[in-house]
């Protein structure tokens, strides 16, 4: 049990469990016909085997946090201790080299002990195969679809998104779309908004943030990257709560900013009409309108 990094495991009867693992602490696991496992985690104290129920903390992490969202989770968590020294532009993984699990451990050693400018220049001498430099070229790339949009003689260019619109699932597709962006705009505000916290792992893409965790579930995942510690769903749903009552506010806010400021652009600083010239056929302003 030790290579699964468990200390113990003490069956004391056919409906509960007490788990002792290195990662998560003690827990204590109840047998359930609906539920095969449900972890409650709890304080106990030293030496002792007996679960404290006042201090006991009931969290269902299976069913709002898997144990690749908490890996991922507890990874990033180091990133950001280190986040510093990471590469402007972070370096991929060699797959001919290494696998992903690895590739991530030696990547937070390498920022616990280089500076930026250390690990940058190791990068660019490559005196490490497992990274590779990543190579940009966004000027060519810009030249050629300019060029190959040059070259259309098509009248009209159907969008993606008009595309889209005729999908029948295109309302579902488009509120998906709109969660996975500010879920990401959520994580790259842990890291002032640098885009190397999306960059830095290679299994962290895009369907990482399309999946079907809930909303609560997603702010406590987001809560143990920036602290190291897992929240109860109840305390994420309160934190979710929160953010949503704050940006209906500043929607709201700034509703009311664009409408004043629209209103104010109609007079002019003494307070009258504003005029505008109505052009006739032939160009003349002939005419003045007042608004």
């Amino acid at each position: 049990m030790e290579s699964l990094g468990i200390n113990s495991l003490n069956i004391s009867s056919n409906q509960e469990a007490i788990l002792d693992s290195k990662e998560f602490g003690i827990f204590k696991i109840l047998f359930n016909k609906e539920e095969n496992t449900i972890l409650q985690a709890a304080n106990v104290a030293p030496g002792s085997s007996s679960v404290s129920s006042s201090t006991a903390r009931t969290t269902d992490l299976r069913s709002f946090l898997t144990a690749p969202a908490i890996e991922m989770a507890k990874n990033l968590h180091k990133l950001l201790l280190y986040f510093d020294n990471l590469p402007t532009i972070p370096p991929t993984m060699n797959p001919n080299n290494i696998d992903v699990k690895l590739y991530i451990k030696k990547l937070l050693e390498k920022l616990s002990t280089l500076t930026k400018e250390e690990f940058e220049a190791e990068i660019e001498n490559q005196n490490n195969k497992d990274f590779l430099k990543v190579y940009y070229s966004e000027e060519e790339e810009e030249k050629v679809v300019i060029d190959f949009q040059n070259e259309l003689n098509f009248p009209e260019i159907i969008s993606e998104t008009n595309l889209l619109k005729l999908d029948s699932d295109f309302d579902i597709i488009k509120e998906n779309t709109i969660k996975t962006g500010k879920r990401i705009e959520k994580l790259i505000s842990l890291s002032n908004r640098e885009w190397g916290i999306i960059d830095a792992f290679p299994n962290l893409d895009i369907n990482f943030f399309k999946s079907t965790t809930s909303n609560a579930a997603y702010e406590v995942w987001l809560k143990l990257i920036e602290t190291g510690l897992i929240m109860t769903k109840e305390e994420g749903q309160t934190i979710y709560n929160y953010k949503k009552i704050e940006e209906n506010y500043l929607r709201e806010y700034k509703l009311q900013r664009i409408y004043k400021s629209i209103q104010a652009s109609d007079h002019d600083d003494t307070g009258s009409p504003r005029y505008y010239f109505n052009e006739d056929d032939d160009g003349d302003n002939d005419e003045m309108m007042i608004d």
